[in-house]
């Protein structure tokens, strides 16, 4: 299932809702409203054991910035699915390697 959102403030109201269930949040770091870095804190601290992608095309110091908000990888737009893809087989053998 996916769910989707058209601003950040939105967008942590939905996710709130499934907090527990969600295993992985895509998070675009530069959303209206709230962006990526304060919903990344935000999820994690619902939810510590939350995987989080982050995707930005907004340079070096947003990726640092997303890193540093506890996200696992940062995306640089534009982003293919094999990259995507990636990302997700990253944190698969994290998992299954704790």
């Amino acid at each position: 299932e996916c769910i989707t959102a058209n601003n950040g403030t939105s967008a942590l109201k939905e996710l709130k809702k499934y907090i527990k269930s969600i295993k992985v949040a895509f998070v675009d770091a530069i959303l209206p409203e709230q962006n990526g870095v304060e919903i990344t804190r935000n999820l994690l601290k619902l939810n510590k054991k939350l995987e989080v992608i982050a995707f930005t095309g907004a340079g070096p110091d947003m990726t640092q910035q997303m890193l540093n908000a506890g996200a696992n990888t940062v995306l640089s737009k534009p982003v293919g699915i094999k990259e995507i893809k990636g990302a997700l087989n990253k944190i698969k053998e994290s998992v299954i390697a704790a």
